[in-house]
């Protein structure tokens, strides 16, 4: 059995838990596994409410503290995309035209593939045996035909950007675990989780987790 296991969690409000019950989202159930499985456990959780890609890689890039604890991790999960792909609706509704969501978009993608790098570098998965969990965005807005394919467009980058580390990278499918059921899993603000939700999440986090089996208790 292991005797210290580190999970540390980076990016937007997912991370942080905006919507769930005394925000104890997705994170906080993926610990409360982990915690039966290694006797010397601790999480640190880098969430940020609003955080773009661009600016969780600056605070990944700048932050002491975080890469010191992206660097000793076991265990990494990340949400981001989200916000990208809401900054980038705005400005089509300011400006009135769809076109104005390519650029964005491809910044957002440039910033994902160096985001998952900088990871992937600064803790040197290879030679640790660390997982890094990328989740894809779910479809909070399943009727909008343009939601539809922006997001299709958003989890297209991060499983591109996962694949290119040869499974050391797993992609949590929250998109297909939401699926469906999208109604029953939103917060009143219509964007986040809800408690139930975020356990969707956290077992779609799980299911990726153990396709690597990365949890022996």
């Amino acid at each position: 059995m292991t005797t210290s296991f580190v999970y540390s969690a980076i990016g937007d409000s997912l991370t942080f838990g905006t919507g769930a019950p005394d925000y104890r989202g997705f994170t906080f159930r993926i610990e409360e596994v982990l915690k039966q499985c290694h006797p010397s456990f601790r999480s640190y959780n880098f969430g940020v409410v609003g955080a773009t890609t661009k600016e969780t890689l600056h605070r990944l890039r700048t932050d002491e503290e975080i890469r010191r604890r992206i660097a000793s991790a076991d265990l990494i999960t990340v949400t981001s995309g989200g916000n990208d792909l809401i900054q980038a609706a705005k400005k089509v509704y300011f400006e009135g035209s769809i076109r104005s969501m390519k650029q964005p978009m491809r910044k957002f993608a440039l910033a994902y593939e160096a985001l998952i790098a900088e990871l992937v570098h600064l803790n040197r998965t290879v030679q640790r045996g660390t997982t890094i969990v990328v989740t894809d965005c779910y479809n909070p807005f399943p009727r909008v035909r343009d939601a539809v394919l922006w997001i299709q467009y958003v989890n297209r980058v991060i499983r591109r950007a996962a694949e290119r580390y040869d499974g050391r990278v797993a992609v949590a499918r929250t998109h297909d675990a939401f699926a469906g059921n999208i109604d029953f899993l939103m917060s009143d603000d219509g964007v986040h989780p809800n408690g139930a939700g975020y356990k969707v999440m956290a077992d779609a986090v799980m299911e990726a987790i153990l396709q690597v089996d990365l949890l022996k208790c």
